[in-house]
């Protein structure tokens, strides 16, 4: 029962192995043809000069225990292709099972001279000559640098370790202590950044969370309780100057009265409501105005008194004198400016993070201005306008306060309008 777990770790350790390997280049192998020797000696003389042939022929010798045989067929190989690290390699391994680690030796340190990252080679170099483990814990140093891995500065780490273990005396001893703590200071780096890492992705999956609970939230408040009403305050700026103009039944000194004289703004009262449609809001509203001015203006004049002068006898005469009519000024009292209006718009909500809301509009209005006195003397101002706006919302709970301006750009009723309201889903 104890075998299991040692297999599965000696299973583990060689995937971790080969995913290491994964960062070191290889040297191009020549395939193996895995034929007898017995079969490939027919065809020898025509492949004194076809190093693969010479390798596969001096394999199948080394695999047959002819040692003599493989040395001599794989130096071949080796002089036709003196740069090949693959076959110095395979050449090491032939002279390790000749019991030759001399020449073995020199094949491996020819094979890392034309090819630094072969792995295989230097796993077999440092078998015969463990003062090699230094120049691999370099190896493992640098990839470790390049790539920032964890795993490789602890193989380097392990073969500064092996190094020193192995080589008692030797000249690296120093400078392998050095590259054991510069491996430890990457790994400490590199813990560092892992954590940062982990914390930018900690907070940018707890940012795609809010998002998406926030898109929801946004999803339920736009479907849930479609249908509002609403209370508002609004101040109507006119651009233009509105004239009262008399009644044509009614006389008056006074025949025209300006807007502007009386005030230069109206505030509204209105009652809205509306539904909600994804994004958009659609809204009407009845504005209702009634502003106190306390103008006065004169009507009209009516005869007070008439004035006679004393009569003058001068013997047989008479003398009468003038009659003086005596008049006063009618005077009237404007009591407020009144308007009354319907107003539609259709409102989209570009941005919601709650509990904001921001929102474009547009729409139009319809209506009149009419200026109360006692007995009305001015003709009532027709309005009408579409215009652009915008604003912003903040929601408790079903509750929104609504702050907008709209400014109407054509029509009589030019000019802008500043609200403030609340308004209810239900």
């Amino acid at each position: 029962m104890k075998r299991i777990p040692i297999l599965i770790a000696i299973f583990a350790i060689s995937l971790f192995a080969n995913e290491l390997d994964a960062f070191f280049s290889k040297p191009t192998e020549y395939k193996r043809t895995d034929k007898p020797l017995s079969e490939m000696v027919r065809d020898l003389e025509n492949n004194l000069n076809n190093p693969e042939y010479l390798y596969n022929y001096a394999w199948s010798a080394y695999e047959e225990n002819d040692f003599e045989t493989a040395k001599r067929y794989i130096e071949k190989a080796v002089a036709l292709r003196p740069q090949n690290a693959f076959l110095h390699f395979k050449a090491g391994q032939i002279y390790i099972a000749a019991n030759d680690n001399q020449n073995a030796k020199k094949h491996f340190e020819k094979a890392l001279e034309n090819h630094y990252e072969y792995l295989d080679a230097w796993v077999e170099l440092i078998k015969i000559a463990p003062e090699y483990y230094y120049n691999l814990a370099q190896l493992y140093s640098e990839k470790a640098h390049q790539v920032l891995k964890d795993e490789l500065a602890d193989k380097a780490i392990e073969h500064y370790q092996n190094y020193i273990d192995n080589n008692s005396g030797g000249e690296f001893i120093e400078s392998a202590k050095a590259g054991i703590r510069n491996m430890n200071l990457l790994k400490s780096e590199l813990k560092s950044k892992e954590r940062i890492k982990s914390a930018k992705a900690n907070q940018h999956q707890a940012y795609t969370d809010r998002k998406l609970a926030q898109k929801k939230e946004m999803q339920q408040f736009r479907s849930n309780r479609r249908i509002f009403v609403g209370f508002a305050l609004s101040t109507f700026s006119p651009s233009d100057n509105y004239v009262f103009r008399l009644r044509e039944d009614k006389q008056s000194l006074t025949d025209t009265i300006a807007l502007k004289e009386i005030m230069t703004s109206i505030s509204e009262y209105s009652i809205n409501g509306g539904y909600f449609v994804g994004p958009f809001i659609l809204r009407g509203a009845l504005l209702i105005g009634q502003n106190g001015v306390k103008y006065q203006y004169v009507k009209d004049s009516i005869t007070v008194d008439t004035i006679y002068n004393d009569t003058t006898i001068i013997g047989d005469d008479t003398t009468y004198a003038d009659t003086f009519i005596v008049k006063r000024a009618i005077h009237n009292l404007i009591g407020s400016v009144n308007t009354l209006r319907f107003s539609a718009e259709g409102i989209y909500n570009f941005y919601y993070a709650n509990p904001l809301l921001l929102y474009g509009s547009a729409g139009f209005d319809i209506g009149y201005i009419y200026i109360s006195e006692k007995e009305s003397y001015f003709e009532t101002i027709n309005l009408s306008g579409a215009g652009i706006g915008g604003g912003v919302m903040l929601r408790f709970g079903n509750f929104l306060i609504d702050l907008g301006y709209k400014y109407n750009i054509v029509g009589s009723s030019k000019g802008g309008i500043l609200a403030v309201g609340g308004i209810f889903k239900f």
